[in-house]
């Protein structure tokens, strides 16, 4: 069953990388003709699988950009994520420094950094206060646990689900109208821009939305294939610290 759920969570992601690397057939952001419909012609003929928007941009472009920045986004914030989760793992008297990390809200962590003009530290950092407790949590159970497990194998099955937790941070902030630059077409632009036209033209924010949605389920089913058939926590408060239980006799 683990083997199935990896499968069906690799098959999924491994979809979003193709097409987040190969999908965009147009500049997302390049007028070409407004409210082509989906499967329609522009008047270059050139097709659109789902149509353009009203500003005659090409949906499925910009779904697929989308991908791109949430797997660039996701994956930048895990390297600062790991290396502070392991030295507070190793480093006993760093321990704090995961919860502490954890007590500031994100989008403290958000706005003072936005204000600074540091964008990408402002989403590295809003990562990190969600992201680096699980991680150091997901360690410590390593030593709680008794069994055998490298760090390396604990972090490859965790950074799937991390990632998610990551991009559903840059997202949200996206539909709030607080994300990155616009220019970036992520999702929650996207969906923040066309659910006025939920009953005009439904395709429009459905497209973003199912996108997130199937790639965040594909990163969770990864996570739980490769962590026992199960998701590893996303905060301290679920793992057992305890100590290990004793050894059953023969």
């Amino acid at each position: 069953m683990d083997r199935f759920i990896s499968i069906a969570g690799a098959v999924i992601t491994g979809l979003w990388i193709l097409l987040a690397l190969f999908g965009p057939v147009f500049d997302p952001e390049k007028v070409i003709q407004p409210l082509v419909p989906v499967g329609g012609s522009d008047k270059y003929g050139h097709i659109h699988l789902l149509g353009t928007d009203l500003l005659g941009r090409d949906i499925l472009s910009r779904i697929s950009t989308g991908g791109r920045w949430a797997f660039v986004y996701g994956m930048s914030a895990l390297v600062p994520v790991y290396a502070i989760a392991l030295l507070a793992w190793r480093v006993r008297w760093l321990s704090p420094v995961g919860h502490v990390v954890a007590a500031l809200p994100p989008v403290i962590w958000f706005f003072v950094l936005f204000m600074a003009g540091f964008w990408w530290l402002a989403f590295v950092a809003a990562g990190l206060a969600l992201a680096v407790p699980g991680a150091v949590a997901q360690l410590r159970a390593i030593d709680a646990s008794g069994v055998s497990r490298s760090a390396a194998r604990v972090l490859i099955a965790d950074a799937p689900a991390r990632i998610a937790l990551v991009v559903t941070l840059i997202e949200t902030l996206g539909v709030l109208g607080i994300g990155p630059s616009t220019q970036h077409a992520l999702w929650g632009w996207d969906i923040s821009s066309y659910t006025g036209m939920l009953l005009s033209f439904p395709h429009m924010p459905l497209a973003p939305i199912t996108a997130w949605a199937s790639f965040l389920f594909g990163l969770f089913l990864l996570s739980a294939g490769l962590n026992g058939g199960r998701l590893p926590p996303l905060f301290p408060e679920r793992v057992t610290t305890g100590p290990a239980p004793p050894a059953s006799g023969p």
